[in-house]
């Protein structure tokens, strides 16, 4: 990676670590005022051995509209140049007791089947987003979320033993599907002038 892109990745992540260090460890969605924002986020706690809270993960989909709430419209395709086109979660891990926190422990389940996270899959903003973790640490990420996951049907996100069920609200579906039928309505009326001039 040359330097000039790695000094712009990290301008991002400290524009979006300072966006996001005054959550206390309350569960991200109750921060949230957007209504239509709130469903695109979810948490749960995982718990030791003992039932102990070590951690709570909380999350928030991606996508335009959330990143927009979060950063700022201005910072949106600074966001998307990061994490491309694909399906992701900004992921908060706020660390109640000294833990080991690996998102390669982070799995999907949905019809049957099992993805699991790679290290490929991740982003990471804070300095640590992997290993041992103090008490009162926030640790911040991406997580990409496995191609063949549906969004807007519901999955299960696994840590260890601990999960929650999380799905993308279909009214963002229907949004995100009209600007695509926009598109598409558009391609079928060149079709149809097309033919028309032919005849």
């Amino acid at each position: 990676m040359k330097a000039s892109m790695k000094r712009e990745l990290l301008l991002i992540l400290m524009v979006i670590l300072g966006a996001i260090l005054p959550l206390g460890d309350q569960a991200v969605s109750w921060t949230i005022a957007d209504l239509e924002i709130r469903d695109l986020s979810g948490s749960f706690i995982v718990r030791d051995y003992e039932g102990k809270k070590k951690f709570s993960l909380q999350f928030i989909y991606l996508n335009d509209r959330s990143m927009s709430y979060i950063w700022g419209a201005e910072s949106v395709e600074e966001i998307k140049k990061l994490i491309g086109d694909r399906k992701c979660l900004f992921l908060a891990v706020f660390v109640s007791q000294d833990s080991y926190f690996y998102p390669t422990n982070i799995t999907f389940v949905q019809e049957g089947l099992q993805y699991d996270i790679r290290y490929e899959d991740v982003i990471k903003i804070s300095d640590t987003f992997s290993g041992y973790l103090r008490a009162g640490v926030k640790a911040l990420g991406f997580i990409f979320i496995p191609e063949p996951i549906d969004i807007y049907s519901p999955m299960k996100i696994y840590y260890d033993d601990d999960w929650t069920i999380f799905s993308v609200p279909k009214m963002v579906q229907r949004e995100e599907e009209k600007e695509l039928d926009i598109d598409e309505q558009i391609r079928k009326l060149e079709r149809e002038k097309a033919k028309l001039e032919k005849e």
